[in-house]
């Protein structure tokens, strides 16, 4: 549980740095 909420929080901060 705790690593996919870690996955999802790295890829929106991903998104949104590219963003």
């Amino acid at each position: 549980m705790m690593a996919i909420l870690v996955q999802t929080g790295l890829k929106k901060v991903v998104i949104r740095e590219k963003a």
